[in-house]
């Protein structure tokens, strides 16, 4: 809420009206809730209510410089009221003010320092024709998303004139339609998504961060006496002892015998030298819990070291891991949860071991592990809103991929499957190319696990698989099940609402292979239904048009899914298929068969043959085998009876 001056107050540094905030008045405050930052400060310090570490923290005004005193005095003035009124006036959509003010410091820049080149103020710029020239002219050059930021901005600093009544920042509506108008000289830009990592290199990443990681676990204990080793004693505070690095060169051969094998292999023959592997460790186990939570990098430097919880619920061992949103609100980092796996357990460890190590050389005081980081950076300079200790800043994976050895080499069935989640353009953008490296980064983790929850046949490592089947099911029963958890889930908009799109563009895209675009008829139940709908003068959109049947798909108005034998119309969970009956489809009402489920129940049907060679033709099975062979010669006459009759 703006502050209000009190009628009788006659100081000079009060110039305007009764709605404008005062030098003392609070911008930001502590994690302890004091103020940290007031208006007259030149810099305002936003960092305890911001958890990302790459995230600007600060809004700094000593950019606006002038010859001119006084012009300068009063676009540091009006910089302030409009970063002011963005954190406090402006009534958009966006929760979280600070986030809004940080996004927008830009822009306030841009416009403050075009006003101070022509010596003039920014207000009743609706009035100053050669100030707004300026303006435009940069605004031209600049993107067609960088235009709709720019037009978003002056919208929100025009509202301001109805609070500071000496102050206006309004444009005209000719300027407006002039900035406007630069948005159809900028071509539409296309959204690249981030490339799904191939499940040959996929697979290679989990397997091989295995090896990696029981190879350190054998030394682990040695490297650790060594690191202390390597360290001195500074203080000692209630009998726990602190150290600090010796700077000082070692004889490899004499250090190292017991940990000799890796540090041949990795060359390690300084303390840098094994800090730097123990670094580059990090990022390895960093992209095994990106394989299993989906978790933003930044959302995953938040947590601490017991953010994962085993819990049991109706029998699931279910894997949670806690830790704090990239969505920060006014009061700071949002507490979420995120289901994750078993395999994430192994890496959560050995994070927890490096930071023992290489909190060796820092000055802090460890005392609460609940509030002790788990991805530790070094050194003593604080750059959290979380943690009174350094957090780890940045994330080498392609350094980490290749100091560890991995083969990231694209080959042809690589390429394939990135054409079936890649358009040309993203993987022209990403200039993919067969022979070179996959371009890897944190964020593809995120879009890979959902689009493979999702399309869990693509995996074919068993391991891997097992851990994928998992987690999805444990993802679609609390996602889909508003479990007790739910309160600290990611909002829908993130990772869950991800997870369910990722789902209907996998179910459209075989709707439209399965049903839309084949040409031969389609059987079954529910399949006989749709093929008439195909046959009838007037055919329904869903099945002509994919878009469509997406459409419908997510608005719960067309349910499809892929099974062994087809598809399937059923909404919601099937209760008709049992470990003895893989036919149990055939008679089902929302069974939906083709050209590819008659090979599949025709490859069925000679497996059943050949096992029932294997038992007595009066046991249970082979009565069953039987029963399932009876089945399948009934839909494949029906099936044959049915493309007569549509021939004809």
């Amino acid at each position: 809420m703006l502050h209000r001056l009190e009628a009788t107050n006659k100081s000079k540094e009060v110039e305007y009206a009764v709605n404008y905030p005062i030098n003392n008045t609070a911008i930001s405050y502590n994690s302890e809730g004091r103020i940290q930052s007031i208006f007259s400060d030149m810099v305002w310090d936003f960092s305890s209510q911001i958890s990302q570490i790459n995230r600007r923290k600060t809004v700094n005004f000593n950019f606006i410089k002038n010859n001119d005193k006084k012009i300068q005095d009063n676009l540091v003035f009006e910089a302030k009221i409009i970063a002011y009124g963005l954190l406090y006036a402006y009534t958009g959509s966006n929760s979280n003010k600070i986030n809004q003010l940080l996004d927008d410091y830009g822009r306030i820049r841009y416009v403050i320092e075009a006003a101070s080149k022509m010596n003039a103020t920014l207000s009743n710029l609706h009035l100053n024709e050669e100030l707004f020239k300026s303006i435009q002219i940069g605004v031209a050059e600049k993107s067609r998303q960088q235009i709709k930021l720019m037009l978003s901005f002056f919208k929100k600093i025009s509202s301001f004139s109805n609070i500071y009544v000496n102050h206006n920042f309004t444009l005209s509506t000719n300027q407006f339609n002039k900035l406007s108008s630069l948005l159809d000289s900028k071509p539409l830009e296309v959204s690249n998504q981030h490339l799904v990592i191939p499940t040959r290199l996929y697979s290679h990443i989990y397997n091989q961060s295995e090896i990696i990681f029981d190879e350190y676990l054998l030394h682990c204990k040695a490297i650790d006496a060594f690191a202390k080793k390597r360290s001195k004693v500074i203080e000692e505070i209630d009998g726990k002892i602190y150290y600090r690095s010796q700077n000082v060169k070692y004889n490899h051969k004499n250090e190292v015998k017991k940990f000799e094998i890796l540090a041949n292999k990795y060359n390690l023959l300084t303390k840098i030298d094994v800090l730097h592997y123990l670094n580059l460790l990090s990022d390895i186990a960093l992209s095994r819990i990106l394989m299993f939570t989906g978790m933003r990098a930044g959302e995953i430097f938040n947590a601490s070291e017991n953010c994962l919880i085993e819990i049991k619920q109706n029998d699931r061992d279910i894997y949670i891991l806690n830790s704090y949103t990239n969505k920060e609100t006014n009061n700071g980092p949002m507490k979420a949860t995120w289901i994750t796996s078993s395999a994430v357990k192994k890496a959560i460890d050995i994070l927890k071991n490096i930071n023992k190590i290489t909190g060796y050389d820092s000055s802090f005081k460890r005392e609460n592990s609940c509030e002790f980081p788990l991805f530790l950076g070094r050194g003593d300079k604080l750059n959290s809103a979380l943690y009174d200790f350094p957090l780890k800043a940045r994330v080498r994976l392609e350094e980490a991929f290749e100091y560890f050895n991995f083969d990231f080499i694209i080959n042809e069935n690589d390429l394939d499957e990135l054409k079936l989640t890649a358009t040309e353009s993203e993987l022209e953008y990403y200039n993919v190319q067969l022979g070179r490296g996959f371009p890897i980064n944190t964020h593809q983790f995120r879009r890979t696990l959902t689009v493979y929850a999702a399309r869990s046949t693509l995996v074919q490592t068993p391991a891997l698989k097992a851990q994928l089947k998992h987690l999805t099911c444990d993802m679609t029963y609390y996602y889909g099940n508003q479990s007790e958890f739910s309160p600290n889930f990611i909002a829908e908009d993130t990772l869950v609402q991800t997870y369910k799109n990722e789902i209907h563009k996998y179910n459209n895209e075989c709707f439209l292979e399965d049903v839309i675009n084949t040409t031969e008829p389609l059987f079954g139940a529910s399949g006989i239904r749709l093929q008439n709908s195909k046959n009838d003068p007037i055919v329904p959109m869903f099945l002509t048009d994919s878009k469509t049947a997406l459409k419908d798909i997510k608005n719960g108005k067309l349910f499809y899914k892929r099974t062994a034998l087809g598809g399937c119309n059923r909404k919601g969970i099937c209760d008709k298929i049992s470990p003895l009956s893989v036919t149990a489809c055939i008679s089902c009402n929302d069974a939906i068969f083709s050209e590819r489920s008659i090979k599949a129940l025709t490859v069925a049907k000679e497996n059943f043959y050949k096992q029932i060679k294997l038992f007595d033709e009066d046991s249970h099975f082979a009565l069953q085998l039987h029963s399932e062979i009876v089945a399948i010669d009934k839909v494949l006459n029906k099936r044959n009876i049915f493309c007569e009759v549509d021939n004809a």
